[in-house]
């Protein structure tokens, strides 16, 4: 009994700390808040370097777009840069938390463990800041100006937004474009051929040699050309997956027609063995994407599966 009683009261203590300290933490920056600790206007910047642990992620803008620098540059998810830019511009830090360089590993602002953000306009930089590990009231987030001393507690989980390997700041983006634009879609995969057709607000499917048409659901239709017309991957294939595909013949085949005429197609190559990833590629093929089996399947329905029931029955 007397251990129970004493178990209790440690955890009472334990919790009677961790409220002290979360209130510690929020006192110190609420009153005197303010947004001039970096000084820096955003607008202008075109490079963002991000490094921790020896490694960094170069992020660089060119012509409006954002760019993976590594080897060879990636376009990157410019919303996510665009996003991650937004939250630095409207930082919101309270008064200092500790200016004892001995403390900067405690809040992870060191540069062993923190994350230090560097931002750029051309070559000239314009702020150098390492952010550190999250409050215990998972609000606010330690900062600490490179080269100096004192750290701030930022509003904001700044952490979080940085917390991306380099795959993950690429962008995902395989096929971007409005359906409505699309004039009509060719499908070849398995034993199925087939085009999916658009006539003013109806959708058509006609299986080859394509000399008749059906009316298809509009629903089912309308939800396969939006699925691929907004397709996303899941992963890059990386040079350690070449021995898992060829495209030197086909699983999937996808011929995008618009309304002006123009076309993109979209075409897996046949995996070795089974897998639930697919391997995917557009008209312009210098990157090879992965598709886990969930958004697969949104862009592999039958022919029948698009007929109306009363059609398909």
């Amino acid at each position: 009994m007397k251990k129970q009683y004493l178990a209790i009261a440690i955890l009472a203590a334990l919790i009677v700390i961790y409220l002290v300290v979360q209130k510690r933490e929020t006192s110190m920056t609420a009153p005197e808040s303010k947004t001039d600790v970096l000084d820096v206007d955003t607008s202008a910047v075109n490079k963002v370097v991000l490094k921790r642990l020896g490694g960094a992620i170069t992020l660089s803008r060119a012509g409006g777009a954002w760019y993976l620098v590594e080897d060879q540059s990636y376009k990157a998810d410019t919303a996510s840069v665009r996003q991650l830019l937004e939250t630095i511009a409207g930082l919101t830090v309270g008064n200092v938390i500790s200016d004892n360089p001995g403390n900067q590993m405690t809040f992870q602002v060191d540069t062993l463990t923190g994350q230090t953000v560097e931002l750029y306009t051309g070559d000239r930089l314009l702020s150098s800041f390492v952010v550190g590990k999250m409050a215990t009231d998972f609000r606010h987030t330690y900062i600490r100006l490179s080269g100096k001393d004192e750290v701030y507690l930022a509003e904001g989980m700044l952490s979080r937004s940085l917390s991306k390997n380099p795959t993950n700041w690429r962008d995902k983006t395989i096929v971007d474009i409005p359906a409505a634009n699309v004039q009509q879609v060719e499908f070849k995969f398995g034993n199925e051929h087939y085009r999916v057709i658009r006539e003013d607000t109806l959708w058509f499917a006609s299986k080859a040699p394509f000399d008749e048409k059906v009316e298809s659901e509009r629903e089912k239709a309308g939800k396969l050309v939006a699925s691929l017309c907004t397709l996303k991957a899941s992963e890059f294939a990386a040079a350690r997956d070449s021995a898992s595909y060829s495209f030197d013949s086909l699983s999937y085949n996808a011929l995008i027609t618009l309304t002006d005429g123009s076309s993109q197609v979209v075409e897996a190559g046949v995996t070795q063995g089974s897998s639930d990833k697919h391997y995917v590629r557009t008209s312009t093929p210098e990157t090879t994407f992965i598709l886990f089996n969930a958004p697969w399947q949104n862009i592999v329905k039958t022919y029948d599966e698009l007929l109306a029931t009363e059609k398909s029955n």
